[in-house]
């Protein structure tokens, strides 16, 4: 990409998602518990519980890479 680039913030997108009333679905990936930060990795990856924070109705995230063991999605939310 070049030239000017920006991405609405996921709260943006919930509470336009409100006005419209449509449901609004994140996949945070891996589904980090806690702050990547905490690990030393340079780049915040969301929580599910940050997400939902957000406002935005269904979050999904990987169970295999986050417990260990067989491919696992997880959807939490209203």
């Amino acid at each position: 990409m070049s030239g000017f680039v920006a991405s609405p913030s996921t709260a943006d997108l919930a509470k336009l998602a409100r006005i419209k009333k449509i449901p609004i679905v994140e996949d945070v990936g891996s589904g980090a518990i806690t702050a990547s930060e905490e690990f030393g990795l340079h780049e915040h990856e969301p929580t599910p519980m940050e997400a939902l924070r957000t406002g935005v109705d269904l979050v999904c995230f990987s169970g295999d890479k986050l417990l260990g063991g067989p491919q696992a999605g997880i959807i939490a939310g209203k």
